[in-house]
């Protein structure tokens, strides 16, 4: 039902709606999502749909999104070979350090424009770390199953 809502009717609230659950299914071939990396279709899809719907009433959540998406990359980058949260992860550094700059920009946007909402928060929790260059830990959209 997700699926259909988004296809048929994406320029509807309930359409851009279940496009943001469907980002969170890391089966979902809509994203196409192959193998653990879903990071990266969530950032292709969710710029995409910024682009597409810059005044969707959903911006905020996407933005939260993108910065959990870009966040996922940079940390993924530091993590040691040996670690299990990080298994099948394919990201390098130079990459990484591209989505550590972009996870900043857009928690820093997240800051601006949705003041003390919980994404907001997050950022807050998570750009000292980023600023100073340390790994996160996060692993949204990082399917390791």
């Amino acid at each position: 039902l997700l699926r259909r809502a988004w296809k048929e009717f994406p320029e509807t609230p309930w359409g851009q709606r279940a496009f943001l659950l469907i980002q969170r299914d890391c089966s979902t071939p809509e994203l196409g999502c192959r193998g653990p990396n879903c990071f990266q279709p969530v950032i292709r899809q969710g710029e995409k749909f910024l682009r597409d719907y810059p005044d969707t009433p959903f911006r905020t959540e996407q933005i939260y999104h993108l910065a959990l998406a870009y966040d996922t990359w940079w940390s993924l980058s530091q993590a040691g070979p040996n670690d299990p949260t990080a298994e099948g992860a394919q990201v390098d550094n130079e990459s990484g350090k591209r989505a550590r700059m972009q996870a900043i920009d857009l928690y820093e946007e997240l800051i601006r424009v949705a003041g003390g909402g919980p994404e907001a928060q997050v950022g807050q929790l998570s750009l000292p770390r980023l600023k100073l260059g340390l790994a996160t830990g996060e692993r949204a959209f990082f399917c390791a199953s």
